[in-house]
């Protein structure tokens, strides 16, 4: 049940994150959705790597 909640967060997030970088694509510019795309995926990256060691632990 767990891990069904966590993919369904990250499933959200997902989508927001494409929805906020369409935004800024629409007002700003390719570069700048590029750059946003690039540096969000990283964050999350090293967000899901640190809550997986935090589910490991238990």
């Amino acid at each position: 049940m767990r891990s069904l909640m966590t993919y369904s967060i990250l499933i959200v997030l997902l989508l927001i994150m494409c929805y906020i970088t369409l935004t800024i694509y629409t007002y700003l510019g390719l570069w700048y959705a590029v750059f946003f795309s690039l540096f969000e995926a990283v964050k999350t990256s090293i967000a899901c790597i640190f809550y997986i060691q935090l589910i490991s632990r238990d």
